[in-house]
């Protein structure tokens, strides 16, 4: 019995995905699933060891980043989903709490636990972006950072938005407002932003 559901991120070929709160089995309370939506229609996603999923976003070659919090542990951990599999990156990245981008190269954007921003490129390097304070999420979600083909990373932390290009870090603030929200990034290195004025409007 489907509750409520969220996409958040949809490829060219039209495949959606995002998050899903239903009744499944012997769930006695509504949970969160990964959810997948293309040509077949709706289909859940379970990591096998979570009590949660989350699918965050998908490239175009179909590859999928998410999350899921631990059954054990508790914590939460980032993953790759291809062809029905999960590849966890816990061993790569120790302490992740969220990875929120994939791009067509296969790079991941997310946010550790020490609140520094890992994009990590097919194992061979993870780079630490270190921001003046914790990384924050649009619209209340958990920490997120967005990844574009060309690997430039953006996000929101300190009542601002930060933009990593070519090494280099810039703030970007909406004028005449308290703080600045990253929405989206693009492949042109363009970004969405959202400035939130001090009656909170």
């Amino acid at each position: 019995l489907f509750r409520s559901t969220v996409l958040l991120a949809v490829n060219r070929s039209n495949t959606a995905i995002g998050v899903v709160q239903v009744v499944v089995g012997t769930d006695v309370a509504p949970r969160t699933y990964g959810v997948i939506y293309d040509a077949l229609g709706f289909r859940i996603v379970d990591h096998p060891n979570a009590l949660y999923t989350a699918l965050t976003s998908i490239n175009d070659r179909g590859e999928i980043a998410g999350f899921y919090r631990d059954a054990g542990t508790k914590n939460l951990v980032g993953f790759t989903y291809r062809n029905g599999k999960f590849f966890d990156l816990k061993a790569q990245i120790p302490q992740l709490v969220s990875l929120t981008g994939i791009n067509n190269n296969g790079r991941v954007g997310g946010v550790q636990a020490s609140y520094k921003s890992p994009f990590w490129a097919k194992g061979k390097q993870i780079d630490l972006l270190t921001t003046p304070t914790g990384v924050y999420g649009p619209q209340g979600l958990v920490p997120w950072v967005f990844i574009n083909n060309q690997g430039d990373l953006a996000g929101s932390s300190s009542g601002t938005g930060f933009f990593l290009k070519s090494g280099a870090v810039s703030q970007i603030a909406v004028p005449g407002t308290q703080s600045t929200v990253v929405e989206d990034l693009n492949n042109r290195g363009q970004l969405a932003l959202m400035g939130i004025l001090p009656n909170g409007i």
